[in-house]
């Protein structure tokens, strides 16, 4: 059985103002009043999105396994129940982000700034946090174990 899957293509702003076209499934995503929304279905596994302008999105429950989202700007996105396993979210900024009940299993955080995010009930399994700012982060009852130890202005 053939299937047509609706390509939406989109710029997604680079740092400086420049952009670059990704492609996302259609029926899945789409731009709200310059905010980006996905249903909780949307599969998104393995894309580029390195330096990708993100901030306000709503990617819950999202799967981004292996996404690579290097440099990304996600800060205030909304990413609980997201699967962000393997993910590369090194510098990243995910400050006050919600990754409540997400999965970050095997996840690269190197240098990401995640101040005031929710990290609440999230699996962090094997996850990169080195050099992580985690200033007033909500780490309550997350699983897993890091690969380096969660700093204490997180806890």
């Amino acid at each position: 059985m053939n299937q047509i899957m609706t390509v939406l293509v989109l710029v997604v702003a680079l740092a400086g103002g420049c952009g670059r076209e990704v492609e996302l499934p259609g029926p899945q995503c789409e731009e709200r009043d310059v905010v980006w929304v996905c249903s909780n279905d949307a599969d998104l596994r393995s894309l580029d999105l390195h330096a990708a302008q993100l901030s306000f999105a709503e990617l819950e429950g999202v799967n981004l396994q292996g996404v690579n989202l290097e440099g990304a700007r996600l800060d205030n996105a909304n990413l609980s129940h997201a699967n962000l396993e393997g993910a590369n979210l090194s510098n990243a900024r995910l400050d006050k982000a919600d990754l409540s009940d997400a999965n970050l299993a095997g996840a690269d955080l190197t240098w990401a700034d995640l101040t005031g995010a929710d990290l609440s009930y999230a699996n962090l399994e094997g996850t990169i946090i080195d050099h992580a700012k985690m200033r007033n982060a909500d780490t309550t009852g997350f699983t897993g174990q890091p690969t380096s130890p969660i700093p204490w202005a997180a806890r």
